[in-house]
């Protein structure tokens, strides 16, 4: 399975053309009113900030995360705190009297953009986290299926091959799901990966119940709740 740093670096780099749109966007506009600002004292944060928390939360919804303007100003503290030093992040918040006005506009632009990159390691690393999370339910899930198949064979003594056909097509089928799973895992959204934990614990359920009542054959509910689910996974993300 792809591990978490993978995860992490694969969400960057396919949600990267939007994060670029994103900061760019946040960049130029900063431009542009700190050069008007310069002659303002105190007002450079009054509106940097707020373009600063809009960017943030811009980023935010590119990763599918909900973040209010609290929580953009607390990583837009930790980071002036953590990268910048309190000193170079008073002077860029214009909290020091006398001085908000003097930031010019190479360094607002500067910052704001590696602001918006931590940004984008932070929200990256906390939706890695969450699809590493799913991946592990779904392998769990797979790793039980699959320790089971042999236990279940032995309940078919009559017509024995075609119910062996039968189980290995099942076993078959759950793997493509599982390939399809964890090579697009990243892109699936919160919704769509619930809707595939639904319906993947369902066909199991239908295929142990089908096994259980000796019923089981290629129009079985099971099937064809797996076939949804891969035509889920290859459509939806």
């Amino acid at each position: 399975m792809i591990s978490k740093e993978n995860f992490e670096k694969k969400l960057i780099e396919e949600h990267s053309d939007a994060c670029h749109a994103a900061i760019h966007s946040a960049t130029a506009a900063i431009s542009v009113v700190a050069g008007g600002l310069a002659q303002i004292p105190l007002s450079d944060a009054a509106v940097i900030t707020p373009i600063q928390i809009s960017m943030i939360t811009a980023i935010g919804k590119i990763f599918d995360i909900r973040i209010g303007e609290a929580g953009a100003k607390s990583i837009i503290a930790s980071f002036t705190t953590a990268v910048a030093g309190r000193a170079l992040s008073q002077l860029l918040l214009g909290w020091i009297p006398g001085l908000g006005n003097a930031i010019n506009i190479a360094t607002a632009v500067a910052l704001t953009e590696t602001l918006g990159w931590n940004a984008v390691d932070h929200f990256a690393g906390i939706k890695a986290e969450e699809c590493y999370k799913e991946a592990k339910r779904f392998e769990i899930f797979t790793s039980d299926f699959e320790s089971k198949i042999e236990e279940i064979k032995k309940l078919f003594e009559v017509n024995r091959d075609e119910s062996l056909e039968l189980v290995n097509s099942f076993t078959k089928l759950n793997n493509e799901c599982w390939n399809i799973y964890d090579k697009n895992l990243s892109r699936y959204s919160d919704g769509i990966r619930e809707k595939i934990v639904i319906l993947m614990n369902s066909a199991k359920e239908e295929f142990l119940d089908e096994v259980n009542n000796k019923t089981l054959s290629k129009s079985s509910n099971c099937f064809r709740k797996l076939n949804e689910l891969k035509e889920l996974l290859s459509r939806e993300h």
